[in-house]
């Protein structure tokens, strides 16, 4: 485990502060052409991808889990596993290095626009049924011509008003 991880993640951020303000995400009408699914081919893809998304996220969080007993073991023979920890030939860009550089010489670090994402979210469709709770009377519904803040509190809480709001 490294030392500083957190002290230098907590730098990044604060970098991250002090840097001009980034693009807000923007939605687009993304890919488009003849061969497009059905509307049934579209639900039953996203179903089975929400599916895969929460079956991922469980999964990551019992590997953090694992992590956080692995993380502190050092390398040799515990039963049937093997732990060893290796150096990897791969290479990474030192990114604050090279903010710094750019920093230095008065330029801004190029960037490029990241490709598109897909987000899925979940619509009700259906119209949910509204009434009294079981057992209890339904609360006076809100004056359609309560139109400023004060007028809309009072048709909501009535004399039972939360302190606070006025």
């Amino acid at each position: 485990m490294q030392p500083f991880k957190g002290l230098r993640r907590l730098g990044r951020s604060f970098a991250g502060l002090l840097r001009p303000a980034a693009l807000a995400e923007t939605t687009v009408s993304g890919p488009s052409g003849d061969d497009l699914p059905t509307p049934d081919e579209i639900m039953a893809a996203a179903e089975r991808h929400e599916e895969a998304r929460e079956e991922y996220n469980g999964a990551s969080r019992t590997k953090r889990a694992a992590r956080r007993v692995l993380d502190r073991v050092p390398t040799g023979i515990y039963g049937p596993w093997a732990v060893a920890w290796v150096q990897p030939a791969r290479r990474e860009w030192d990114r604050e290095a090279i903010a710094a550089f750019y920093h230095r010489h008065g330029e801004e670090v190029p960037t490029r626009p990241a490709p598109l994402q897909l987000k899925l979210t979940r619509v009700v469709t259906e119209p949910v049924a509204v009434g009294p709770p079981p057992g209890g009377t339904a609360p006076d519904p809100v004056r359609e011509d309560a139109g400023t803040a004060p007028e809309m509190v009072a048709a909501i809480f009535g004399a039972a008003r939360p302190e606070g709001l006025s």
